[in-house]
């Protein structure tokens, strides 16, 4: 009787215990940071970004982005900088728990000592569930300068975590 108990609340369980994946009306936030110091703590590099999105479809997001950094180096002083951009990303989903995605992105880089432009890029990345709405995620893009710089762009990316409500 207890074997058939004992059963009986295992499977019972097991729905509670798999891990819900994005649905169409779902929104999404995620943040991430970095940060860099030399052993003098002279020269010093931190920021942040956050992402806010919504799913069309299980699959299909459309995002709004933004980023803040700042810089200090001893003997030049310190500058600020950011991005601001939209984002769609198709998300592959993989079990319950891995949802690797590629994207796109369109926006706009500013600040102190910035050439100041537009920039389109191309993105990947993977989320991993830790539960059914928390995740960590890490994400790698390359973003091209839309501007006559001399800079043809370059690559970004993190690690962070997100939740889905």
């Amino acid at each position: 009787m207890l074997r058939k108990l004992l059963f009986v609340g295992v499977v019972g369980l097991l729905p509670s215990l798999a891990m819900a994946v994005p649905q169409a009306g779902d929104w999404e936030l995620r943040l991430d940071g970095h940060g860099a110091s030399d052993k003098d703590f002279d020269n010093n590099s931190l920021g942040a970004s956050a992402q806010v999105g919504y799913f069309f479809t299980d699959a299909l997001q459309v995002n709004l982005r933004q980023g803040l950094s700042w810089d200090k180096v001893q003997g030049i002083g310190s500058d600020w900088s950011g991005s601001t951009g939209v984002g769609i990303d198709y998300e592959f989903q993989i079990g319950d728990q891995w949802r690797p995605f590629v994207g796109a992105s369109l926006g706009y880089t500013y600040g102190d000592d910035v050439d100041e432009s537009w920039v389109a890029g191309v993105e990947g990345g993977v989320k991993y569930y830790v539960n059914a709405s928390t995740f960590v995620f890490g994400q790698i893009g390359y973003n091209w300068l839309l501007d006559d710089s001399a800079s043809d762009g370059g690559f970004g990316y993190g690690l962070g975590i997100g939740f889905n409500f």
